[in-house]
C-alpha cells in the first residue's frame, strides 16, 4: 500500500481574490436559509396575526429582490362594507386596528415593583413601540412587518387597510433584501469564515 500526501494552499476568504471571492459567495448565497429562519418565523406569525380581517392565499420571498417577492392578500368577506372599500375616517380605521389585529389588543404583563409582582393589561406592541422586538416573536424581523402599523397607529392619515397591509409587507421584503447583501459582503462572510474555520483553495475552493 502506498501513502500518497499531497499538499493543497488554502486560504482566508480575506486572502482570496475578487474571482475566487465571487465563487464562493454564488455558492454559499444559494443555501442562506439558516440566516433567515427568524424572518420566516416573523412573516407566519404576523399572517397568523392579521386572520381576523385578511387572509394570505399565496407568497413567495426572493431574498435578492424586493420585487420579486410577492403576497397575494384577500381581505375577509365579512368585513364591515366601510372597513372592505376602504371608507372609514383614518380615526374609525385606527380604532378598528386595535379592536381587531390580535398583537395589538391588551394582554396581561406583569411588571416587578416594591418587592412583588403586579399585573396590569396592554398592549405589549405599543408599549415597546420604541424597540426594535416586538411581540409577535420577540426577535427584531418583527420590526419591518409591524412598522407601517405602528406608524398608523401613532399618526392616523388616510389611507386604508389594504394599503396598510402591502406597506407592511413591503417593508418586510426590503428588509429581507438588505439583509441578503449584508449576508453576502465581503466583510460578514471573512467573519463568518474565520469563526467558524472555513479554509479555501486558490480558486475559491472548500477545502
Amino acid at each position: 500500500m502506498k501513502v500518497i500526501t499531497k499538499t493543497i494552499e488554502a486560504f482566508d476568504f480575506a486572502e482570496l481574490s475578487d474571482e475566487a471571492k465571487d465563487v464562493v459567495r454564488v455558492r454559499f448565497s444559494s443555501d442562506l436559509d439558516c440566516h433567515f429562519w427568524d424572518h420566516i418565523e416573523s412573516f407566519k406569525t404576523f399572517i397568523d396575526g392579521i386572520k381576523p380581517i385578511a387572509s394570505v392565499k399565496s407568497w413567495d420571498i426572493d431574498y435578492s429582490c424586493r420585487n420579486r417577492s410577492r403576497v397575494s392578500i384577500c381581505l375577509d368577506d365579512a368585513l364591515p362594507e366601510a372597513v372592505y372599500y376602504g371608507d372609514l375616517s383614518p380615526a374609525r380605521l385606527r380604532t378598528y386596528l386595535l379592536n381587531n389585529l390580535s398583537f395589538l389588543k391588551p394582554q396581561k404583563m406583569r411588571f416587578y415593583k416594591d418587592g412583588h409582582y403586579s399585573v396590569y393589561r396592554d398592549s405589549k406592541v405599543l408599549v415597546d413601540k420604541d424597540s426594535t422586538e416586538y411581540s409577535l416573536t420577540g426577535y427584531g424581523t418583527d420590526y419591518p412587518l409591524l412598522k407601517p402599523i405602528l406608524d398608523f397607529i401613532n399618526n392616523p392619515y388616510p389611507t386604508d387597510l389594504l394599503q396598510i397591509l402591502n406597506d407592511c409587507f413591503y417593508n418586510f421584503f426590503s428588509a429581507v433584501e438588505s439583509d441578503y447583501y449584508y449576508y453576502t459582503s465581503d466583510e460578514f462572510l471573512a467573519e463568518f469564515f474565520k469563526d467558524n474555520d472555513y479554509l479555501f483553495t486558490v480558486n475559491g475552493g472548500l477545502v
